[in-house]
């Protein structure tokens, strides 16, 4: 390369291009540019100059030559984007304007009924309906200035406008309105504004009524036109089928009475046709129902138990039996047998009716027959005189009868009585009334229970002398306690106990109260002697329990007193008491005969005894030792307290002193000389506190 510094006289000095050749110029002189390609060779003596090298001044002059060819550039592409951009916002503001003017305004375009409402608020709208068609008259004239005819046939009903719905205030009108432009939907709400602005929306009269309103009316006028079909009944007298006749129906059909008043709201023109459904009656045949009252009232029914007889004659007979319609093909009675009566459209078919058994009636018949029949069983009672036993009590057999196996007896007498068809080798009904009245007989389904003590075995029981003897004194006892005594004792009075069967005193014990005889005397109820009923029948079961100790019958059931009572005593130890029903005296008869109680009772010298009748086990000897009393404790002080009804100065005691202590016996008892059983009876008693009332009056 030569020297930048000379020039030869070949080469021209370098001098910047103007700029509208700048892109020309900087492909062909532009330092470092690539040459352009060409086909032609260049000639082998042809002199190609060198590009010429750019001073400092240059290349600041062709940098600033390119930013002007820049931006005289520029201009023409971003103009009109710019534009664009421009009128977007513009109109884009004005949308946003104009959603936010529409906000609780009505879109430009919406009337109601004819009247323009577009760009109105609520308020403002409200106001202008009401003004141009808020009165009565104004929405009566709509309808041609009289009421409403709705017509079924000859029957003609009339009603305002406002009765069927249209409401002066066009409110729903309003809502329908205002909701035009204004969906939930943006996309939705502009094509309805757009559609609205250019083509207009006009809310008609159909959305300018209350449809709960209308519904309302229709209910009230279908209740008026409403009949339901009445299908022929029919009602037993005697044994005849009395006839009711059947009766059309007709119903209001609601749903399409609605649409047609609706209709009617948008053309307000003529009448308004009711649409009525006629409900036809099934038809009713009853000859299978008389044949089988015929069938079944033939002859009186005969109920029969042992050698008893109970005999229910037709005219009764006939209240048993209910008339039952049965549908055929699509008829359909009501679920209570009665027919067709529920107003909807027959769908065809018919009814025939049958008889059946009313079972309620049938077993109030069984049930008061119970009443007479049934019996708890009872077992005989006996004295022991002279060696032979002596009825007391007879024995009585349980009977109970069983009131749904009869009913079922009766209900299959019934099915036999009124089949349609009898099976091959039954002979048919006999015309003989007597032959009628034995086909008619049912036997009772009655339960017979024997009693475990029967009179008729009384040789069978074994009971041939005294097998043990126990015995008590009472002396000292208020004339109501001995009164309790009397009446307890009688409840044991020829009680039979079967071999290896357990007595409880509670079981034969009758009911404590006033009208068995028992009166008011003192008990021992928690830590108090008081009065209360049935003071005394522990006399009773002491004496019981003593008659079973001494004959070696195992005790499975015994509690002393709270504290020792002197009416019991001698000996310690030998005392039970009873509190029905927790607190009981048992024992069992272990002999392998029966054994009879029987009590006596000698009020002048104020004892009682029972004694067990049977046989004797051979060898048997029951013997008792001494009462051993140990754990001693004195009983507390005496108290008293003040009695406002006992004259002063004067004192009752109600409660006596007694010491705690604790007692042990026991029963030995002997086979043939030799002790097979050594058994401890031990009573615990806790002192007892002497109480005095002390007058104060």
């Amino acid at each position: 390369m030569s020297d930048p510094s000379k020039s030869g006289s070949e080469f021209q000095d370098f001098k910047p291009l103007p700029a509208r050749r700048k892109n020309a110029a900087s492909a062909k002189s532009v330092p470092g540019a690539p040459a352009p390609r060409t086909n032609s060779v260049p000639l082998s003596n042809t002199r190609v100059p060198p590009p010429p090298e750019l001073t400092p001044e240059a290349r600041i002059d062709l940098r600033r030559a390119q930013r002007r060819a820049q931006r005289r550039t520029m201009p023409r592409v971003g103009a009109s984007v710019l534009v664009f951009l421009i009128a977007l916002v513009l109109f884009g503001g004005a949308f946003a304007g104009y959603q936010i003017y529409l906000h609780d305004r009505a879109a430009p375009g919406v009337r109601v009924l004819g009247e323009e409402i577009g760009g109105m608020t609520r308020t403002q709208a409200d106001a202008h309906i009401r003004e141009k068609l808020g009165d009565p008259n104004v929405l009566l004239s709509r309808f041609g200035g009289e009421q409403i005819v709705l017509r079924d046939a000859s029957n003609v009903y009339r009603a305002w406008p406002w009765e069927l719905g249209f409401r002066s205030d066009l409110k729903p009108a309003l809502d329908v309105a205002f909701q035009i432009g204004h969906r939930s939907d943006f996309f939705l709400s502009w094509m309805e504004q757009g559609r609205a602005l250019v083509l207009g929306a006009d809310v008609n009269a159909s959305d300018a009524f209350d449809e709960a309103l209308a519904k309302q009316y229709v209910s009230v006028l279908a209740a008026q036109i409403d009949r339901p079909a009445r299908d022929a009944s029919f009602r037993l007298e005697g044994m005849t089928l009395i006839e009711t006749p059947a009766q059309a129906g007709r119903r209001l059909d609601g749903d399409e009475t609605f649409q047609r008043i609706k209709k009617f709201a948008a053309r307000p023109a003529g009448e308004i046709a009711l649409p009525i459904q006629d409900l036809a009656p099934h038809a009713v045949d009853a000859t299978k129902a008389q044949t089988q009252i015929n069938a079944f009232l033939q002859a009186p029914l005969v109920l029969t138990f042992e050698d008893r007889a109970w005999a229910i004659d037709q005219a009764a007979l006939a209240q048993w039996l209910t008339l039952q319609p049965v549908s055929n093909q699509n008829g359909s009675p009501n679920q209570n047998g009665s027919p067709n009566q529920n107003g909807s459209p027959n769908q065809g078919g018919s009814l025939t009716y049958q008889v059946a058994l009313n079972d309620a009636a049938v077993r109030a018949k069984i049930e008061a027959l119970a009443r007479e029949i049934n019996q708890a069983p009872r077992d005989a009672r006996f004295h022991f005189d002279n060696g032979a036993l002596t009825p007391i009590v007879m024995s009585q057999e349980g009977r109970a009868l069983n009131i749904d196996a009869t009913a079922q007896a009766i209900a299959a007498k019934f099915q036999q009585a009124t089949a349609s068809s009898r099976a091959s080798g039954n002979a048919a009904p006999s015309d003989s009334s007597i032959d009628a009245l034995r086909a008619n007989t049912v036997a009772l389904a009655v339960t017979v229970t024997k009693p475990e003590i029967d009179a008729r075995d009384k040789d069978k029981f074994g009971i041939t002398g005294l097998v043990s003897s126990g015995t008590s004194q009472f002396r000292g006892s208020i004339p109501n306690r001995i009164q309790n005594i009397k009446t307890a004792q009688q409840s044991f009075d020829g009680v039979v106990i079967a071999p290896g069967a357990t007595f409880s005193f509670v079981k034969y014990l009758s009911e404590i109260v006033e009208a068995n005889g028992y009166a008011d005397a003192y008990v021992i109820f928690g830590d108090r002697t008081v009065l209360g009923p049935g003071g005394g029948v522990c006399q009773v079961s002491t004496t019981m329990f003593r008659a079973a100790f001494f004959a070696g019958f195992p005790i499975t059931e015994r509690w002393e007193h709270a504290y020792r009572v002197g009416y019991y005593e001698p000996p310690k130890g030998l005392d039970a008491a009873v509190f029905v029903p927790s607190a009981d005296v048992k024992f069992v008869n272990d002999t392998p005969n029966y054994i009879l109680i029987e009590s006596v009772i000698d009020v002048k010298n104020l004892r009682l005894t029972f004694n067990f009748y049977g046989t004797k086990p051979n060898g048997r000897e029951v013997k008792m030792s001494e009462p051993v009393v140990s754990n001693v404790v004195p009983h507390p002080p005496t108290k008293y307290i003040d009695d406002p009804t006992l004259p002063r100065g004067t004192t009752k005691q109600i409660d006596f002193a007694v010491d705690g202590e604790d007692v042990t016996l026991y029963r030995e008892i002997y086979q043939n000389g030799q002790l097979v059983m050594r058994e401890k009876f031990f009573s615990h008693y806790d002192p007892w506190q002497a109480i005095f009332l002390r007058g104060t009056k």
